[in-house]
């Protein structure tokens, strides 16, 4: 599975079949926003922490380390979480019309990845609709809507489905 640290580079031959588009941007931003976010929050908190006193005293540095460790704990589930996101998140869908295998570039931290997948391995398509609410109440509050409907196309090789947004472009 190679990795690519600019754009996903096109083979010739193969026929476009889906490309995310600008939607991988949204995507990226939130990756690099939320590492930034838990980096800068464990180092801020470990620096705080090491300010605080008890009952006059500084706290030791084996209580500092333990605070912070339990503060990265919840930092590395979401971090742990967007990479699992975006190794499903499909960039792009590329086809070889004579050997039916399909190249599929995904996201990675830096760059893309890409698997090539025979035909034959292909599994279920399902559609979700995407759309979330909050109820409103009398007094006129705003109700945020997302409409973000998507695509998960499961393989028999792998244990979680492909991402694909519906606000990409699907070529024929």
């Amino acid at each position: 599975m190679p990795l690519y640290l600019s754009s996903p580079p096109q083979f010739d031959g193969l026929k476009m079949i889906f490309e995310a588009g600008h939607r991988t941007w949204r995507v990226r931003v939130v990756m690099v926003f939320l590492l930034v976010f838990c980096v800068t929050g464990l180092l801020a908190a470990y620096y705080v922490i090491g300010m605080a006193t008890f009952e006059g005293e500084a706290v030791s540095f084996v209580e500092r380390m333990a605070l912070a460790a339990l503060c990265a704990v919840p930092a590395l589930a979401f971090v742990i979480g967007m990479d699992i996101y975006a190794r499903c998140y499909v960039v792009r869908i590329e086809r070889q019309p004579d050997e039916n295998l399909y190249v599929y570039t995904t996201l990675n931290w830096i760059g893309y990845r890409q698997e090539l997948i025979s035909a034959d391995k292909k599994g279920e398509l399902r559609r979700y609709q995407g759309e979330w609410s909050l109820s409103s109440n009398s007094g006129g509050s705003i109700t945020p809507k997302v409409n973000a409907p998507y695509r998960t196309l499961k393989f028999r090789h792998r244990k979680l489905p492909y991402i694909l947004d519906d606000a990409g472009v699907y070529f024929k």
